[in-house]
């Protein structure tokens, strides 16, 4: 193994243990710096391996990021309603994205760049396809630090329904 092949492994070990440790509800940010610096060192050292997996599956993340960049410029998301609920324990919360499809028990990944401007999380979507309005909605459990987070920054703009459209948001 030479100096790329040890640097990919030893980077790979540095996002396992990470995982394992940083990311039990603890230290999520961390968790989140490590990994994404430990992807790119694993990439650029995989590339310069000549590790053919990597030559592969890099330009289709790649492709796969600008895909999500572009549907969130294209496709902006806009919140309708927000609904905090059961003594600040339940977010019900209803958005609208065009050419948004989804079928029944789908869910959808939520940014909030306010809450955590590289933290994605997947939460199911609560409506059904059939609906005759155009909303979405989540029902979100506040129970980690980052759906306290979200349900701090939300309880700000519950009662005014004109600044909904302000919350910037990706779905």
């Amino acid at each position: 193994m030479g100096l790329t092949g040890g640097i990919c492994w030893l980077s790979t070990i540095l996002m396992s243990i990470t995982g394992i440790l940083l990311r039990r509800k603890y230290y999520n940010s961390w968790f989140i710096n490590i990994h994404w610096l430990s992807i790119i060192i694993v990439i650029i050292s995989g590339i310069l391996h000549h590790a053919i997996l990597l030559i592969i599956v890099t330009p289709m993340f790649i492709l796969d990021t600008l895909i999500r960049i572009y549907d969130n410029c294209i496709n902006s998301t806009k919140i309708t309603n927000i609904r905090i609920i059961d003594n600040n324990r339940i977010i019900n919360l209803e958005f609208n994205k065009k050419r948004f499809k989804y079928s029944a028990g789908q869910y959808a990944f939520i940014n909030i760049p306010a809450i955590g401007w590289l933290e994605w999380h997947p939460f199911t979507l609560s409506c059904y396809p059939g609906q005759k309005n155009n909303n979405q909605s989540m029902h979100i459990k506040v129970a980690g630090k980052w759906t306290k987070k979200l349900c701090q920054y939300l309880l700000k703009y519950e009662n005014d329904s004109d600044s909904f459209n302000k919350i910037p948001i990706h779905i």
